[in-house]
């Protein structure tokens, strides 16, 4: 265990050194750009970035190198270990205008997050800690392991028992649902961070009945399962090996349920080719569908001449391409955890759900089926609230129990799983079984607000944004090039 931890530090440290992948992002120091050309050498600087201060001697790695802390002391922690803090995360989530504006410019934003953190972290207190990074909550872990007097109540103490006992201990991060809806917790199901015994990158080649299980209400949230919620977002990267000269099998790839009717995040793709076009991956587009309240299965889909190429630039010649699906409600100024109870669903209309779909950080223009091909935002086509489908995981008696599952991707006849009665379902004829996987996905809960202000929806941008940047470089690099 000690070896993993450490070798999942070191590799996440060496990525961050990396400067910025060169997509959506102008050039880099690796590409040549000579914006982003060091202060000083390359070989002895401590960092790539030209606009931020160089300390002296080699960077971390290199011969010569000299720490500043002796990290092995007793009590000693790093608060800045790529564990618990990530500049560009606090910063989409913590930092507004022009703080937040040159996050990805280099210049500037990473000290001023820095800065921020670390002065937050030294004065302030649970609850009131402020998240540091998609994979760690303070708040969220000290309410989980309230049993354990040691951990304190600042935000730099619960760090700190986080690095130097948690993280050993296999504490958890979190209940389900973190104590706060605006605390995120972030829950890897397939990642390249994760480890693996034969050195191999995990992947997942979609197969019909292929699942990660439910998280249910008050338990531990833990790597490698799904937990259900009215404010979630889904993110993945994906590629299509399938042959690109002919229409990709039109198919669902992935949902959550136990019961035919459950239509959670239940997501389908494919592509269809137009009289005389010579590529058939070019229309390509994703179905989904949420079953409500009291409106039954509302369907979204992005089959629309907005979105195409930005599919296609993202995907064609079975590149890594990078997903973010948000499900919210429309309101932004109630607090969210009245739409548990569903109270102001019928006289506000506030409860009702609200969708949106990114692709390489991008947001894709989505299409409310009733509304044929027009331009209809989905952020406000929901017409009721999602149906509450992660109050239980398993339903039934012991003779009829089916268990909730997230399927990647769903199986074609429900009798394939056991104690299951979940199967695709309409429109798609069939599931997705071979040519598309998989390298890193994960789950992340709560609702994104914008510091200082009721904004959700330049929030949710944000993080669709800061997680395609930060992770792209993690999957160029240790994702496999064949799948």
């Amino acid at each position: 265990m000690l070896a993993l931890v450490m070798s999942i530090g070191v590799m996440a440290t060496q990525l961050e050194d990396q400067l910025e992948d060169n997509i959506n992002a102008g050039e880099t120091y690796v590409n040549g750009g000579s914006n982003a050309a060091p202060t000083g050498d390359a070989e002895s600087t401590s960092n790539y970035y030209p606009t931020s201060p160089n300390f002296p001697g080699p960077r971390y790695g290199r011969p010569g190198y000299k720490e500043s802390h002796n990290w092995e002391s007793a009590g000693a922690t790093d608060q800045l270990s790529p564990l618990v803090f990530n500049w560009r995360e606090y910063a989409a989530m913590q930092l507004s205008g022009p703080a937040y504006d040159v996050c990805f410019t280099n210049t500037g934003c990473q000290e001023a997050a820095t800065k921020a953190y670390l002065n937050m972290s030294a004065t302030a207190n649970a609850p009131n800690c402020l998240q540091s990074s998609f994979e760690f909550n303070a708040n969220a872990y000290k309410a989980a392991n309230s049993q354990d007097a040691s951990i304190g109540n600042s935000c730099s103490g619960i760090t700190a028992h986080y690095l130097s006992n948690g993280i050993y201990e296999g504490l958890p991060l979190s209940k389900n649902p973190p104590p706060n809806p605006q605390d995120h917790v972030k829950i890897p199901m397939i990642s390249p961070l994760s480890g693996h015994p034969s050195n191999q990158v995990p992947q997942v080649l979609v197969k019909p009945g292929q699942y990660f299980p439910g998280v249910p209400l008050n338990g531990n949230m833990q790597p490698n399962s799904f937990a259900p919620a009215r404010h979630l977002t889904v993110s993945w990267w994906m590629k299509i090996t399938a042959a690109q000269t002919s229409s990709p099998t039109l198919g669902e790839f992935m949902g959550y349920g136990g019961q035919e009717t459950d239509n959670y995040f239940r997501t389908g793709f494919g592509c269809l080719k137009n009289t005389g076009q010579a590529t058939a991956f070019y229309n390509c587009f994703f179905i989904f569908v949420f079953s409500t309240v009291s409106t039954g299965d509302e369907y979204f889909h992005t089959y629309h001449s907005d979105n195409w190429q930005k599919a296609t630039n993202a995907m064609l010649g079975a590149k890594w391409a990078h997903f973010t699906s948000v499900l919210s409600t429309k309101g932004v100024t109630e607090s969210p955890m009245t739409c548990e109870s569903l109270t102001e669903a019928v006289s506000s209309g506030n409860c009702n759900g609200l969708f949106e779909f990114f692709v390489n950080g991008q947001k894709h223009t989505l299409i409310d089926w009733n509304h044929g091909s027009d331009k209809h935002d989905a952020s406000n086509a929901m017409k009721s609230p999602v149906a509450p489908i992660w109050n239980l995981v398993e339903q039934g008696t012991a003779a009829t129990k089916t268990i909730r599952r997230f399927f990647v991707s769903p199986p074609k006849k429900s009798t394939d799983v056991d104690q299951n009665n979940y199967k695709i379902g309409y429109p798609w004829a069939n599931p997705w079984n071979a040519g598309m996987c998989f390298c890193d996905m994960s789950t992340i809960s709560g609702v994104w607000v914008e510091k200082g202000s009721s904004s959700t929806a330049t929030a949710r941008a944000r993080i669709a944004l800061a997680l395609y940047k930060r992770y792209a470089r993690l999957v160029v690099d240790a994702c496999p090039i064949a799948c």
